[in-house]
């Protein structure tokens, strides 16, 4: 009974791939199958129409022949990965059609199972997607045209969703493409595309539509933008409107300020505190508009027209040479004049009148005639004036305000290191004596103490201990305030002193050189080069990051310098130069004559301190 079934089964099999055949035949797509080894075992009679070759030629691994040469690795790659995954695959490539062109070809491939669940090859589906690659290329090719124009470039489709938005819309918007692209123009418009939506489909219906508007842009505020929609038509009508946005801020601020300084103009004249003019050089006549009266004062008789002689003669004696100069200046090349001068007004002071004209030249060079503008200028002129008195004397107040400080700057930080010196004394001789003291009694203590009392005697060393790091900070207090060892030894056991503190405090090495020093230094140089090295050696322990510290302290001559170097992260003193320590620091410096600079280094920050010995040595006599 067995046997019989298999035999009907194998038939229906047969019969069902036969109609599948027939089918795949007769279907308007190139349809393939393979086996189980990934060689291909069947091909429709419309791949066989599509390539030109017979069944024959394509079976097995034959149809790779028509695959192009630059799509076949990635194809084959896509067919062996997913074949050997029984994973679903697309592709697209390039298949050699019958007259040797070759076509764009989307595959689409499934996995196939037999009834028992095991694997039975592949059957795929070819889809000729030609025309709409090479659409897409010209799209994209269209793109990369758009994309370094200065115009705002977009195209919509009758969806209202953007096909094309160049860098230009993207920029100005603060977008990305795939924040735009495919995306409803309502989503990128907001409140604006009601009114927008009315233009695009008046340009859907075929006509051109252009307008400005008022546009808010993020970080750039409102733009006014010049918008042109042009209809495109496609296989259907018209799909498509190209818009092509143009930034005409500028022209429309320019166009604004002209309005504002024509209504300006007019209204000048209007008070009465400008007149045109026109002098014929000629006949060596002016003539003036009627408002030149309200300025210059009345005419006997009162005219219009006057000679140039007699309006040179109402220039105050100090204008006139700036007046012939400018136009003597006057050129075809440069035809224009500028010039402020005071001018004589009958019964009244003088008054400032501002001139501005362009001259008219033959073809000689010979000028014609000179036309322009004369506005009364003698407010802004006083204004000046009295803006530049005002000026030098705020300045005048500040070199005052800023001589006292450089006098009074000398006392504050005697007074200050006096100050210290007396805590430093005070911490020295009284706590820290003190403290001493409180520790022998402690110690004392500790002997009268049975051996059976071990919770007090560990109480005890536990307090001596905390005493004993009381002791020391109060002595390194001491000492940072004031170091006796600067008044006893001198500069160069002092900076060795505060160089074995600092380094142990901060965890880096800091190596001291001093050469060829005189043995006596004046007091308030030492001092000043202490604490300059005292404040650059913390500011490197702190904000540094550098394991180790170069100090350089050395005299050529009457020429004392003192280097330090640091090789960590460095800064910039130009932007971070007005901090109180480097301000204190070059204080000091410049109180005895010296100066503060930084040298340039690979790496780190190097300092550099100088002063003139014999500079010190004579301001202390004089002292």
């Amino acid at each position: 009974m067995a046997p019989n079934n298999d035999a009907q089964l194998e038939q229906r099999l047969r019969e069902s791939e036969q109609r599948f055949r027939s089918i795949a035949d007769t279907a308007p797509a190139l349809i393939w199958m393979s086996d189980t080894e990934k060689l291909r075992s069947y091909f429709n009679k419309p791949w066989l129409d599509f390539t030109g070759r017979s069944m024959e030629e394509e079976l097995g691994n034959g149809w790779a022949e028509g695959v192009h040469p630059e799509d076949l690795q990635r194809c084959l790659a896509t067919y062996t990965q997913s074949f050997d995954q029984r994973e679903e695959f697309r592709m697209e490539y390039r298949l050699r059609r019958r007259d040797g062109q070759y076509c764009w070809i989307l595959d689409i491939g499934v996995p196939r199972f037999n009834q028992d669940s095991s694997f039975a090859g592949y059957v795929g589906v070819g889809v000729d997607v030609h025309d709409r690659r090479l659409a897409e290329e010209k799209l994209s090719e269209y793109e990369r045209a758009v994309e370094g124009v200065d115009e705002i470039i977009t195209v919509i489709d009758r969806q209202y969703r953007y096909r094309v938005a160049n860098r230009k819309h993207l920029s100005m918007r603060k977008l990305t493409k795939e924040q735009v692209l495919g995306r409803h123009a309502g989503e990128v418009l907001h409140s604006t595309f009601d009114d927008v939506k009315e233009k695009l489909d008046d340009c859907f219906r075929g006509n051109i539509v252009r307008f400005e508007a008022k546009v808010a842009f993020p970080e750039i505020g409102e733009r006014y933008i010049s918008v042109s929609f042009l209809p495109v038509d496609g296989p259907n009508g018209i799909d498509r409107v190209v818009g092509i946005g143009h930034d005409i801020t500028e022209q429309k601020r320019a166009e604004e300020e002209l309005r504002k300084s024509e209504e300006r103009l007019s209204l000048a004249i209007q008070a009465g505190r400008m007149y045109a003019y026109e002098w014929d050089v000629t006949t060596k006549l002016l003539v003036r508009s009627p408002e030149y009266v309200h300025i210059l004062g009345p005419t006997d008789p009162q005219i219009v027209s006057a000679t140039a002689e007699q309006a040179l003669n109402r220039i105050h004696p100090d204008g006139g040479s700036s007046v012939a100069r400018a136009l003597a200046e006057c050129s075809p090349e440069k035809p224009t004049i500028d010039v402020t001068c005071r001018m004589l007004v009958p019964g009244k002071a003088p008054i400032w009148l501002k001139s501005t004209g362009r001259a008219f030249f033959d073809g000689e060079g010979r000028m014609l005639r000179l036309i322009g503008m004369a506005a009364d200028v003698t407010d802004e002129k006083l204004k000046e004036e009295a803006l530049l008195d005002a000026t030098r004397k705020l300045v005048e107040t500040q070199e005052r305000a800023h001589e006292e400080l450089r006098q009074f700057t000398p006392r504050l930080i005697t007074a200050q290191e006096d100050e210290k010196q007396k805590i430093s004394r005070e911490l020295h001789d009284d706590i820290g004596q003190r403290l001493s003291l409180l520790r022998i009694r402690l110690g004392a203590l500790e002997g009268v103490l049975s051996p059976d009392e071990t919770g007090v005697r560990s109480e005890i060393l536990n307090l001596e201990g905390a005493l004993d790091q009381l002791i020391s900070d109060v002595h390194h207090m001491s000492h940072n305030l004031h170091s006796s060892h600067l008044d006893q030894l001198g500069l160069s056991v002092a900076l060795k002193g505060l160089c074995r503190q600092l380094a142990a405090h901060y965890g880096m090495a800091i190596n001291l050189t001093t050469e060829q020093l005189p043995e006596v230094l004046p007091d308030q140089v030492a001092l000043s080069f202490y604490r300059v090295a005292q404040e650059a050696l913390s500011n490197a322990g702190k904000h540094s990051q550098s394991s180790k510290v170069d100090v350089g302290l050395f005299c050529d001559g009457h020429l004392l310098r003192m280097r330090i170097r640091d090789f960590g992260v460095g800064f910039d003193p130009s932007v971070r130069g007005s901090g109180l320590g480097l301000v204190t620091m070059r204080e000091r410096l410049r109180l005895i004559d010296g100066v503060l600079r930084f040298n340039p280094v690979p790496q780190g920050t190097e300092l550099e301190a100088e002063v003139k010995l014999d500079c010190v040595a004579s301001s202390e006599k004089v002292a």
